[in-house]
């Protein structure tokens, strides 16, 4: 396998890896996943309740965590990286969340009419197919929410055939996400000027914690600055490349008349 394949396929192992991670333990989708783990148990050790299980509401409960997280990655995302330019496909997939969102209420309205015998049970295997039916899409929702969020490209053939003012496009979203961390350290920064200094009465492992921590800061300051410096040369040499090979005609004079 040549190397650069090699390093590609290393480096969508390692992102998948990472999206997964945070999708399991995160915390939404493990909080939500756990009462059901615990429900599965009980009811697979109680004979003639395994029937019962999918028309626990808890399912209802844990589809509706699963799209407000979604829900609220996606506004997150939205406000973070969309300016002035709208994106119909993030716009559209904020809406249908929030109409299943509804839906999955509804279904959870029902389950619990069920419940209290207000609904016949002839009804019970609709309910229950639509329950683990949202449920399955609130996990599939939460999963697209969280690579998106974080911004992690799977595969490399995402870029693929784009135009070029889609990269252009992409560049600053990211660079202004990068602006907005930016000024929240200089924040910090500021506030850190007039934070309280270490005595000699503090203890030694307070010492050391400050200046771990202190050189931690430093190097990542170091490598910002070695970052910004090869930004500024890649992306002068990304307009280079990228100028727009257009020719102006030269106008043609008018006939008088």
């Amino acid at each position: 396998m040549p190397a650069k394949v090699q390093l590609k396929a290393e480096r969508a192992v390692e992102q998948t890896s990472r999206v997964f991670n945070l999708w399991l333990f995160g915390g939404d989708v493990t909080y939500a996943l756990l009462p059901l783990l615990v429900m599965a148990v009980i009811h697979g050790l109680l004979p003639g309740r395994i029937e019962h299980f999918v028309l626990l509401k808890e399912w209802s409960f844990a589809t509706i965590i699963f799209f407000g997280v979604s829900i609220r990655k996606l506004v997150h995302l939205k406000i973070r990286i969309q300016q002035t330019p709208r994106s119909i496909r993030l716009e559209t997939g904020l809406q249908f969340q929030i109409v299943f969102l509804v839906i999955a209420v509804l279904v959870l309205a029902c389950v619990v009419l069920l419940e209290l015998k207000v609904f016949p049970m002839t009804a019970a295997p609709i309910l229950g197919v639509a329950q683990i039916s949202l449920f399955s899409f609130g996990l599939v929702a939460t999963l697209i929410s969280v690579a998106a969020e974080n911004e992690v490209f799977i595969f490399d053939g995402i870029a693929m055939g784009r135009p070029r003012a889609w990269f252009f496009h992409r560049i600053k979203g990211q660079l202004d996400a990068a602006s907005d961390r930016l000024d929240a350290a200089m924040y910090l920064i500021e506030h850190a000027k007039s934070a309280r200094t270490l005595t000699a009465l503090d203890l030694a492992a307070e010492r050391r914690a400050y200046q771990r921590r202190a050189a931690d800061a430093t190097d990542a300051v170091n490598r910002l600055a070695t970052l910004i410096d090869e930004l500024q040369e890649e992306y002068q040499a990304l307009l280079q490349l990228h100028k727009p090979n257009i020719t102006i005609p030269s106008p043609t004079p008018e006939s008088e008349s």
